[in-house]
């Protein structure tokens, strides 16, 4: 447990201390303890998101006039999300960094260390975004901290050209925004 809450604190203090770690380690290291990382930052974002929940109700619960206690499925479904999510967000960016011809496993599993590293931040953005006004402004600073962080890294564990992955990170981003609003759109015109 020592070792969790040393990398919580490490990974807010030094990323890219961390971020070489994960180069040094190397091909050989386990992605077990990374595994373990995203999972007890999900049971304690979806902790934090159920007991904030209870404070500031979200609209689905306020809305559709659903009993509080719906706020407690966060403590099983975030976890859940996040471990799931951790493998096919590592793909993802082990598909852009190697491609599917040249890549190999062990490249994958140095991208799902990288990328559970910033795991780290979500258990404080779930403790900010609730908060009325401010929160969700500070949530999505820690987000865009989470971004930078995982593109250094890629650029730290991968050795990747610094301006080529700023820039294709850069598009991937502005493609989700797109997506984003334009799912935004398309639920408001229902």
């Amino acid at each position: 447990m020592a070792s969790l809450i040393g990398k919580f604190i490490n990974v807010w203090i030094h990323p890219w201390v961390m971020m070489r770690q994960v180069k040094e380690e190397g091909h050989g290291a386990s992605i077990k303890s990374s595994m373990l990382f995203v999972v007890v930052m999900g049971l304690l974002s979806g902790l934090i998101a159920s007991i904030m929940g209870l404070f500031f109700p979200p609209p689905q619960i306020t809305q559709a006039a659903l009993p509080k206690a719906f706020v407690w499925l966060s403590v099983v479904l975030v976890p859940l999300f996040y471990f799931i999510g951790s493998f096919v967000n590592a793909f993802f960016i082990w598909l852009i960094v190697n491609g599917i011809l040249k890549g190999t496993s062990a490249e994958y599993k140095d991208t799902y260390r990288l990328l559970a590293l910033p795991m780290a931040f979500y258990p404080v953005s779930a403790l900010l975004g609730p908060v009325p006004t401010l929160g969700p402004w500070l949530s999505i600073l820690v987000a865009v901290w989470a971004a930078i962080v995982i593109i250094r890294g890629v650029i730290i564990v991968r050795d990747t050209k610094p301006v080529l992955s700023w820039i294709i990170f850069a598009v991937l981003a502005g493609l989700l925004i797109l997506l984003t609003v334009g799912a935004r759109v398309a639920t408001l015109n229902v």
